[in-house]
């Protein structure tokens, strides 16, 4: 395939991931952010397996044989569950008569049972982590829109200075640590930054399916251990690309601020962190820059040049 073709199939697969990106971020300004319709499920309902709703409260009436979690609203119970109950940005409501067999797991909310002990079962626990329920409530009913448009409140910014500090300390440590791998990564992302977003783009789709079939075919356990894995090796991956991304910005403010003769890489280092910090803070632009920072991250170690040994020289 020659370097003409390469560069303009990167440029159709960015194009239609830019699209694909502007049309969701669109879906998700426009959409209505209320709280959905209740689900309710009826005596005549069968429900066999756990039940999960996301942006709406649900109500159970008759008989659910699995678990329920409500992920930002309420769960109310008036007939029985045999599994779990759980609510994140909601509460746990239980009626006289009703009955659930597992635990109680709240996040944001409260616990408000039935006056009778024998609305549980025997040997069960309750959990409760109060506060930030609103917020939760808030961010299921549209997690998209709260992703690209997030509130900047106090909270907001005092975290946004933490995850800056931290990720200037731990760029320090990985530079100090590999500082060749950090530079030639920084070389080549600067180099064909466009066929390196295509190819981390293209890897991201193919490992997603890939890794999804597989945790399907395989047992449990194995699952369970593949998932670890990856999930280790994803947070790896992009803490390099991060630091790769804090150096190549930094370098380029620094030459613009500093001049040439500045060539300090705790200060490249701090200016990328700095400028990518605020950068993130921004709607939507903080989103996109999240995604783009994922995808050139898979791209890059995707391309990591293979090193050929050097031919040893025989005599005649």
């Amino acid at each position: 395939m020659t370097p003409g073709a390469v560069r303009i199939a990167s440029i159709a697969v960015i194009t239609i991931a830019a699209v694909a990106f502007g049309w969701l971020a669109v879906a998700a300004l426009v959409a209505d952010s209320g709280p959905g319709e209740t689900l309710v499920v009826t005596e005549s309902d069968d429900i066999r397996e756990d039940l999960v709703v996301m942006g709406r409260s649900v109500e159970i009436v008759g008989h659910v044989r699995g678990g329920v979690l409500a992920l930002g609203g309420d769960v109310t119970v008036n007939g029985s569950v045999d599994g779990d109950v759980a609510s994140i940005g909601g509460s746990v409501i239980q009626s006289s008569g009703s009955h659930i067999s597992g635990d109680v797991l709240i996040v944001g909310g409260h616990y408000k049972p039935a006056d009778n002990m024998q609305c549980r079962g025997a040997g069960t626990e309750t959990v409760v982590m109060a506060g930030s329920g609103q917020q939760l409530r808030d961010f299921f009913a549209n997690p998209t829109r709260e992703l690209l448009v997030p509130e900047l409140d106090r909270n907001y910014l005092g975290w946004r200075i933490a995850a800056a500090l931290s990720s200037f300390l731990l760029a320090i440590i990985l530079v100090a640590i590999a500082p060749a791998q950090v530079s030639k990564a920084s070389e080549r992302l600067s180099a064909d930054a466009l066929r390196i977003g295509a190819i981390g783009l293209v890897g991201t789709l193919a490992g997603v399916l890939l890794v999804g079939l597989t945790l399907v075919a395989l047992p449990g356990p194995f699952s369970a251990v593949i998932s670890g894995l990856l999930l280790l090796a994803v947070i790896v991956i992009q803490l390099f690309g991060r630091v790769v991304a804090y150096f190549l910005v930094g370098r380029w403010l620094q030459r613009r601020l500093l001049g040439e003769r500045s060539r300090s890489q705790s200060v490249a280092l701090l200016l990328g962190v700095l400028a990518l910090a605020f950068l993130g803070s921004l709607p939507v632009v903080g989103a996109l820059l999240v995604f783009g920072i994922f995808i050139l991250s898979i791209g890059l170690v995707l391309t990591i040049p293979a090193t050929v040994p050097p031919t040893p020289v025989t005599g005649d």
